[in-house]
């Protein structure tokens, strides 16, 4: 059987400047132009149909972008969807949204701080990975994964609570935190990846909850750590 596609789905339509595509009666942001800054709000419907995913790359390199309003609705923050705006300094991420997709934040060296819902499962691969002005996230019970290099090089980070839903951290995932100075792992994590803290030259102490069952002890992932207090492992 063939199924014909209209233009719009096949190349994206206009709704002001935001291209987007439309997939089964909801709708995919693709494009927003590289030139355009200042703050944006992204509708939360177009044509009657609602917003439900940031795409691939969607707003990627918009390096004049200084504030993001994700409206609620949106699920999915597609891979490398905000990465390399520059002068992104606030980003509102709705409780609807599940899906923080890898490098979906890279790169935003100017962003300061960041709330991750608790609709979100996985903080994906590189999420956050250079975002060397970030001082405060908040992670919300329901995540149960931190990805490999999730927080990497957020060099500005003093501080990070794990909440107790999240049995796993990935390898590297906040490697080069060289400003952390506290980490509160809560009892549910169960596996620390290789080098997950590796050069984080300011942290001093960590405690780890007995629901750990697998760590890299002679690997690198406390690199730097001057005392270190251990329970259950």
């Amino acid at each position: 059987m063939l199924v014909w596609l209209s233009t719009a789905q096949l190349w994206g339509a206009q709704f002001g400047l935001f291209t987007y595509v439309v997939n089964g009666g909801a709708v995919r942001i693709t494009f927003y132009p590289k030139s355009a800054g200042g703050p944006v709000d992204i509708p939360p419907v177009i044509i009657g149909l609602p917003v439900t995913t940031i795409g691939e790359s969607a707003f990627s390199g918009c390096k004049a972008l200084t504030s993001v309003s994700i409206p609620a609705g949106v699920t999915t923050i597609g891979w490398y969807a905000f990465s390399g705006c520059s002068s992104l300094t606030s980003v509102s991420i709705p409780s609807s949204v599940t899906t923080i997709d890898s490098n979906a934040f890279s790169g935003c060296s100017s962003l300061t701080s960041v709330s991750i819902p608790g609709g979100v499962t996985t903080i994906g691969e590189s999420a956050f990975q250079g975002c060397s002005s970030l001082t405060s996230v908040s992670i919300a019970a329901g995540v149960t994964t931190i990805g490999r290099y999730a927080f990497q090089g957020c060099s500005s980070l003093t501080s990070v609570s794990i909440p107790s839903s999240v049995t796993t951290m990935g390898s590297s995932a906040f490697y080069g935190c060289s400003s952390l100075t506290s980490v509160n792992i809560a009892a549910g994590v169960t596996s620390i990846g290789s080098s997950a803290f590796y050069g984080c030259s300011s942290l001093t102490s960590v405690s780890i909850p007995s629901s750990v069952t697998s760590i890299y002890w002679f690997s690198t992932e406390f690199h730097g750590l001057t005392s270190r207090i251990v329970v259950g492992v």
